[in-house]
C-alpha cells in the first residue's frame, strides 16, 4: 500500500512540474470508434512541420477498473512513452537538460507501477487512482514532446 501512494505521489508531482510553465500544441481527440487520437505538430524555423500522430484503445474504461485493464493501460503507458523517448532521441530534436530529467523521472515512475501486483489494489478507489495516475502520465508524455524543439 505504501509503494503504491508513492507511484502516486510520484506520478503527481511529474505531472505538476511539467504544467508549469509549458504550452500545449499537442491534440488528442475521441473518435466513433472509442479510439483516442493525439496529433502532435511541431515547426522548425524554416518552416518544416513535423506531424506525428498516434492512435490508441480507451485509457479509461467504462464502469469497474479491473487488473486486467490497469496491465492493459500500463502497456500503452509504455508503448507511449517509449515513443517519445525515440522521438527525443532522434537526432532532428535538439538536447534539453529539462527534458532528459522530466524522461528519466517518468522513466522512474513507470517502473514502479509496473512492479505493482493485483493485491497492492484493496478498493475499486485504488484501480481508479492508478487508472487516472496512468492517464496523467500518459498528458505529461505529450507535454514533453511539446517542449521539444527541432534542431535548425
Amino acid at each position: 500500500m505504501r509503494k503504491k501512494l508513492l507511484v502516486l505521489f510520484a506520478a503527481g508531482v511529474m505531472a505538476t512540474s511539467l504544467l508549469a510553465g509549458c504550452s500545449c500544441s499537442t491534440k488528442t481527440t475521441t473518435n466513433d470508434d472509442g479510439t483516442t487520437t493525439t496529433t502532435t505538430q511541431k515547426t522548425d524555423s524554416n518552416g518544416t512541420t513535423t506531424t506525428t500522430t498516434t492512435s490508441k484503445t480507451p485509457v479509461k474504461p467504462e464502469g469497474d477498473i479491473t487488473f486486467a485493464d490497469l496491465q492493459t493501460n500500463y502497456s500503452i503507458l509504455v508503448d507511449c512513452y517509449n515513443q517519445v523517448q525515440d522521438l527525443y532521441m532522434n537526432n532532428q530534436i535538439k538536447q534539453d537538460d529539462q527534458i532528459e530529467n522530466l524522461m528519466g523521472e517518468a522513466k522512474k515512475v513507470i517502473e514502479e507501477m509496473g512492479q505493482l501486483q493485483e493485491s497492492d489494489f484493496k478498493s475499486q478507489d485504488d484501480y481508479k487512482k492508478m487508472n487516472d495516475s496512468m492517464v496523467t502520465m500518459i498528458e505529461s508524455l505529450g507535454k514533453i514532446v511539446d517542449q521539444m524543439q527541432v534542431v535548425e
